[in-house]
């Protein structure tokens, strides 16, 4: 616009210099034009393509995380009226999948029937798992359009999602993740320790899995498992998907102020939170990381393979997230987002190992690392 007026400027020179004439010659008033009229065209160019980019930011802003309490709240009346009103409101569900059954090993809903029955028993445990999830779900819509804000900043602009979180406390587990956009959180875990950011951080992890699905495939163990470079396919991919999973949920509490003692990952691992922005203890967990993984590879051992992944999640969560961190702090958002688009975990090994000295680097593209 401001060659715009500019040029405006130069016209005008023209009238208004030594010898000004009452007219321009037809042909320096048809030069004038042309030049303005450019300049006008590629001004509104300009802002129309600033107009699709913040349409496509809106896009993603447009996302949700839901939460859907009715088991809870049934659980408080009448144990006969809630039995029937969650077997139907776990119709809605497809809790009884055969792959969700062979993963978690029991039906859920068999399980929540049967300790429901001891409704007194748990009634205590219920009344405070009521206040916590009631504390998760003021904590994010207080802060909702900050937290869809950050988790955007580094999605592709075309992505958006719809994240449901039920709330089921008769269970074991802290959490149960399930196809279709639902995540089951437990909020009477004692894993929490009573705080709800832990419980966001969570949820907001695995909101970022939801969004990236329709953009990338997502790994599979059983599809890799039958040779030693397709286990380690299976690392690099793990690394990617949880460590910017884990990032963003990261920031995201960085955003709100909120603090949790440890970060707890779907495998079970725990570690600290803020950890992935410290290099010398990264570099640690890293060591660890691939040393363990390049043995296990090794000795091709199935069950030692994946029970690494339940039992040590950490290790990876904490790496790709510190790769992500990396990138994010000497390149900005905008390159995590290419990367994401992208898909492949190899473009995050190789954009960072740009970003780091020789003794910083990741050795884990090919099948040389073994």
């Amino acid at each position: 616009m401001n060659t715009f007026l500019r040029l405006i400027s130069l016209g005008m020179n023209k009238k208004s210099g030594k010898g000004m004439k009452r007219k321009l010659k037809k042909k320096n008033v048809f030069i004038v034009f042309i030049i303005l009229l450019t300049t006008l065209m590629l001004t509104l160019w300009l802002d129309q393509d600033e107009k699709i980019n913040g349409e496509s930011d809106n896009f993603c802003l447009n996302s949700k995380i839901e939460f859907d309490s009715r088991i809870m709240d049934q659980m408080m009346g009448d144990p006969v009226r809630a039995i029937n009103e969650i077997s139907d409101t776990f119709q809605l569900y497809p809790f009884t999948d055969p792959d969700y059954i062979k993963y978690f090993g029991v039906d859920l809903k068999d399980v929540t029937l049967k300790r429901l029955r001891n409704y007194q028993v748990e009634l205590k445990a219920n009344e405070k798992a009521i206040q916590f999830k009631t504390h998760i779900e003021k904590l994010y819509r207080k802060n909702e359009k900050k937290i869809i804000s950050q988790i955007c900043k580094y999605l592709p602009v075309d992505t958006s999602f719809i994240f449901k979180v039920l709330y089921v406390n008769f269970i074991k587990e802290r959490v149960l993740y399930e196809k279709d956009s639902v995540f089951i959180v437990n909020p009477s875990s004692l894993e929490w320790k009573d705080n709800p950011a832990s419980a966001l951080g969570m949820i907001v992890h695995n909101a970022v899995h939801i969004a990236l699905q329709k953009n990338v495939a997502w790994p599979s163990l059983a599809e890799n498992e039958s040779r030693a470079f397709d286990k380690l396919n299976f690392l690099k991919q793990e690394i990617f998907f949880e460590g910017i999973a884990t990032y963003i949920s990261h920031q995201v509490l960085q955003e709100l102020n909120l603090k949790t003692n440890s970060y707890f990952t779907g495998g079970g691992g725990e570690f600290d939170f803020d950890g992935i922005s410290d290099k010398q203890k990264m570099k640690k967990v890293i060591r660890t990381l691939i040393n363990d993984s390049r043995d296990l590879i090794q000795e091709n051992n199935e069950e030692k393979f994946k029970a690494y992944f339940d039992e040590n999640g950490g290790k990876h969560y904490m790496t790709g997230a510190y790769l992500f961190n990396v990138i994010d702090q000497k390149e900005g958002n905008l390159l995590i987002r290419k990367i994401l688009k992208n898909g492949q975990a190899d473009m995050l090994f190789e954009l960072y190992n740009r970003q780091v000295p020789d003794n910083e680097k990741i050795i884990i593209l090919t099948d040389n690392f073994l």
